[in-house]
C-alpha cells in the first residue's frame, strides 16, 4: 500500500512538472519533493484510507501528504496544521462548498494546495468576511495548479504576508483574489477572466505585494490597487471593462512591462501621489495598444509619452504620463488577441 501511494505521488507531481505548473521543490525548504510518498489517500468511491477530506485533514500530522483522487467532495474544510493537500488534477478533483460558508479556510503556516477545482463558496458578507473559496487566515502558504471558480472571492487573503499564489485559473467569481493589509504576498502566471467585479483587487494597507505574468482578460475590472509600493510587472490586461486602477491615496507603486489591450473604459486609471507608470532607460515602460508615436531610435521604445489618465482639477489639468511605452507587448499569452 506505501508503494502504491508513493507511485501515485511521483505520477502527480511528474505530470504537474511537465505540464509546466508545478516546480517539484518545496517552496519552504527548496528540496525536492517529487518522491516523497503520499501519507494518506482521500477516494469518494471507499477505495482510499478516506472518503472525507476533512476526515483525512483531521488525522494527518504536519508535513503529511494528503493526496485525493478524483471526484466531487461536498465539504468545507479547516486546515490547521501544514499539509500538503494535493488533488489527482485539477479539472476533476472538486471539492465544492454548495454555496455555505469559505470552501478552504487556512489558518495553520506552510500549507500547500494544488491540482483541485475549489467551487462554490458562501454569499457575501461584510468588507472583510467574504466567502471565500480559500480563506487564507496564516503565513507562507502556497495555493497552486488550481481553479477557483463560482465563488464570492476565489482567494481571500487578510493580515497575512508571503503567501504565493501561482498558475491557478479564477473565473466567474465575484472577486478572484481579495486582499486586506497584508504585505509580501505573491500573485504570479495565473489566469483571471469572467469575474465580476475584479480580478484582483489590492485592498487597504496591501502593501509590497508582487503582481506578476498574469492574465486579465473579460473581466469587469481587471487589477485594482489601493495599497502602497506594490510591483505590478509583465501582466496582460485585455478586454476588460476597466484594466488597472490605482485608486484612493495609494502611492509608491511601480507599473511597468505590462500589456494593455483593448479594454473599453480604460486601459489605466489612477490618483496623482508618486505611482510610477515607467522605469527609467533601458528598462522603459508599457505596451498600450493605442499608443500613436514612432520609434524612430528602433530601440523598442516610443519617441513620445503615453497619457494613461488625466483630470482637470480646479482649473489645473493632472497627468499620468508613461515616460517610454514599448512598441510591442514583452508578455505573449495564449489570450493575447493580436
Amino acid at each position: 500500500m506505501k508503494l502504491m501511494k508513493s507511485i501515485i505521488v511521483c505520477l502527480c507531481f511528474f505530470l504537474s512538472y511537465f505540464s509546466g505548473c508545478v516546480d517539484t521543490n518545496d517552496p519552504f525548504t527548496g528540496s525536492d519533493i517529487s518522491n516523497l510518498s503520499v501519507d494518506i489517500t482521500v477516494n469518494s468511491d471507499g477505495s482510499g484510507d478516506f472518503v472525507s477530506i476533512q476526515d483525512a485533514l483531521n488525522a494527518s500530522h504536519e508535513n503529511d501528504i494528503i493526496f485525493v483522487f478524483e471526484g466531487i467532495y461536498f465539504e468545507n474544510l479547516l486546515i490547521d496544521k501544514p499539509v500538503y493537500l494535493i488533488g489527482m488534477d485539477p479539472e476533476n478533483t472538486i471539492i465544492d462548498g454548495n454555496t455555505t460558508s469559505d470552501v478552504i479556510d487556512i489558518i495553520a503556516n506552510h500549507v500547500i494546495i494544488q491540482n483541485l477545482t475549489i467551487q462554490n463558496s458562501g454569499l457575501q458578507g461584510k468588507i472583510t468576511e467574504f466567502n471565500a473559496g480559500v480563506s487564507c487566515n496564516s503565513n507562507s502558504n502556497q495555493i497552486v495548479n488550481c481553479i477557483l471558480r463560482n465563488n464570492t472571492v476565489g482567494i481571500l487573503v487578510h493580515f497575512q504576508q508571503y503567501n504565493t499564489i501561482e498558475a491557478n485559473q479564477f473565473y466567474d467569481n465575484i472577486y478572484g483574489i481579495y486582499t486586506t493589509e497584508c504585505m509580501y504576498n505573491t500573485i504570479a502566471n495565473n489566469s483571471f477572466h469572467n469575474n465580476n467585479k475584479y480580478g484582483v483587487y489590492l485592498y487597504s494597507t496591501s502593501n509590497l505585494n508582487y503582481v506578476m505574468d498574469n492574465v486579465f482578460f473579460n473581466n469587469t475590472n481587471g487589477l485594482r490597487v489601493k495599497g502602497n509600493d506594490n510591483l505590478v510587472v509583465r501582466n496582460v490586461f485585455q478586454g476588460n471593462t476597466g484594466g488597472l486602477y490605482i485608486c484612493c491615496g495609494a502611492f509608491g507603486n511601480m507599473v511597468y512591462h505590462n500589456s494593455f489591450i483593448n479594454n473599453s473604459i480604460y486601459q489605466g486609471k489612477g490618483n496623482f501621489r508618486g505611482n510610477n507608470w515607467s522605469m527609467e532607460l533601458p528598462v522603459g515602460g508599457n505596451y498600450w495598444h493605442d499608443y500613436k508615436g514612432e520609434d524612430t531610435g528602433g530601440d523598442g521604445i516610443g519617441d513620445s509619452l503615453y497619457v494613461v489618465y488625466e483630470r482637470n482639477n480646479s482649473g489645473v489639468l493632472q497627468v499620468i504620463e508613461d515616460k517610454y511605452p514599448l512598441i510591442k507587448p514583452i508578455v505573449i499569452s495564449k489570450m493575447l488577441i493580436n
